[in-house]
């Protein structure tokens, strides 16, 4: 996968993944990001935390949803 990430090492140079959530800015460091998915639908899990939408298995691997706007109370759980 060709990225095109034009950093080199040693540069002390960050590219960061930019989203909305509200009318708030936010960002992650590209080299945590291991993927990028449509959404799928989740199963629910019973009795989990609120912040826990459910889980999906996209190729196999089962994948816990949150819902970061819950998990930083910006908003109801039922968003």
């Amino acid at each position: 996968m060709d990225t095109n990430i034009l950093l080199e090492n040693g540069t002390n140079e960050l590219e960061i993944l930019e989203f909305m959530l509200d009318d708030n800015c936010y960002g992650i460091n590209v080299a945590k990001i291991k993927e990028i998915i449509p959404y799928q639908e989740v199963t629910p899990v019973p009795n989990a935390h609120p912040s826990i939408e459910g889980i999906f298995m996209p190729r196999d691997t089962m994948i816990t949803a949150i819902n970061l706007k819950n998990c930083l109370q910006r908003g109801n759980q039922d968003t």
